[in-house]
């Protein structure tokens, strides 16, 4: 038996489903042993296309986290690959280039400045924001290019309007998602914490994103 074709997916909290159950709340102990919620938008989408999910997402990765477990995942041909790229200010040390497990990457993250010492140094000392958009940019460019015809089909999306706005300058060659998933799709209400979509805001995603990838350009026009 043939087994089905596959969705991956790549992100942070966004796409791991953040806040949408008060267990998967980020206030809420020990929340990121947890899997993905299954109400998060990849496995809405899953179910919408017939697919196996796999979605590999994590609270507060970085960019270059996201490139990285994208570098070492094993793709097939019949993939749809839809990483759904993150803010800035979230930076990331991988200890083992062949690993892609949680406690490979010294996370630091700007929102941690005032509680971490390594954290403050580095936003202090070593960090400008057009340095890690231009990082972001190589980032993207490269996963397309090492991709290239070896899924059948790759959309990056992006969970920051800043962040798509830039790279959608840049990348005119690339298939861009053209709506930021928070500012976009907020108005269908958020999650517990108020920082996250709530469960309709994932579902009218995965609705446009289904649109979209059978060839209906104009669901990235409907926000």
């Amino acid at each position: 038996m043939e087994s089905r074709k596959r969705l991956i997916t790549f992100g942070c909290s966004h796409t791991w489903g953040d806040a949408l159950s008060i267990e998967q709340n980020s206030a809420y102990p020990k929340r990121r042993s947890l899997p993905p919620h299954p109400l998060s938008w990849p496995y809405v989408l899953g179910e919408m296309m017939d697919r196996e999910v796999i979605n590999i997402s994590y609270p507060g990765e970085s960019n270059k986290g996201i490139a990285h477990k994208m570098f070492n995942f094993k793709f097939k041909g019949g993939d749809i690959v839809i990483p759904l790229w993150t803010h800035i200010g979230r930076h990331c040390i991988i200890e083992k280039i062949s690993s892609t497990e949680i406690g490979n990457y010294k996370r630091h993250n700007s929102w941690y400045v005032e509680l971490e010492k390594e954290t403050e140094t580095y936003y202090r000392d070593y960090h400008t924001i057009d340095d890690e958009l231009y990082q972001t940019l190589c980032f993207i460019e490269w996963i397309n290019l090492r991709l290239g015809n070896k899924v059948e089909r790759i959309v990056n999306g992006f969970a920051d309007k800043e962040v798509l706005k830039f790279i959608k300058g840049q990348c005119k060659e690339l298939d861009v998602w053209r709506i930021p998933f928070f500012e976009g799709y907020s108005k269908w209400g958020v999650a517990y914490d108020g920082l996250h979509l709530g469960k309709e805001g994932h579902l009218k995603f995965a609705e446009d994103m289904n649109s979209y990838l059978k060839g209906n350009v104009e669901s990235q026009k409907t926000i």
